[in-house]
């Protein structure tokens, strides 16, 4: 059964944790404020460049098969995926489907104090120093925020619990800046509208 995300947060207890696509509502944002003995909530937004989001949105659509957790493609996927001559037509699919632009419904978390809003380009480079034991500015200030004594923490040890391990990890090295290898001219002219630069600029991205 579906429920609402304000609904689903006050099912949490401390010491759970839960990930998801969690936009941002009056009634949430008043649901995470609400501090009780078996539920104090520390909400951690990680963001990325929404053009990157449009070229993660292509590989997931239509090539499954790239996720480590995913065997290979059905028939059925297979199917789909040959409906469009070559990627730039599924790009170009993508760009128009209202599904995948959901960007302004996280913009109201950027300022919430109910929340730590992190940026992935910041974030992910962290992760991978982590290999060689460095524990980066960005993580240190998420478990500042999370209240956890970043000295009792394992690099090498979350490196290996957290690199490649989440639902929609793909083999991919270079995650940054993904975008700049799919798109063409008319997927920029798609995007080149006073509304989406004004979204670029909300979370902090140049056009």
């Amino acid at each position: 059964t579906l429920c609402s995300p304000q609904s689903s947060v006050k099912k949490l207890r401390n010491g759970q944790m839960v990930i998801g696509h969690v936009p941002w509502s009056s009634p949430l944002e008043k649901s995470l404020g609400q501090v009780k003995s078996t539920r104090r909530i520390k909400h951690v937004l990680i963001y990325r460049d929404p053009r990157d989001g449009f070229a993660s949105a292509l590989r997931w659509m239509f090539y499954p098969e790239i996720r480590p957790a995913y065997s290979e493609a059905t028939d059925k996927e297979i199917q789909w995926r040959e409906g469009f001559t070559n990627d730039d037509q599924r790009l170009s699919f993508i760009l128009t489907q209202p599904r995948f632009w959901t960007f302004p419904g996280y913009e109201r978390w950027l300022l919430s104090p109910n929340c730590l809003a992190v940026k992935f380009e910041d974030l992910y480079p962290e992760i991978v120093e982590l290999r060689h034991n460095v524990l980066g500015v960005v993580l240190r200030r998420i478990f500042d925020y999370l209240e956890i004594d970043a000295s009792s923490v394992n690099a090498q040890e979350l490196y290996d619990r957290v690199l490649g391990k989440s639902p929609t990890a793909t083999t991919e090295v270079d995650k940054l800046g993904q975008y700049k290898r799919v798109f063409k001219d008319e997927h920029y002219a798609v995007l080149d509208t006073p509304e989406f630069r004004k979204i670029l600029g909300t979370f902090g991205y140049e056009w």
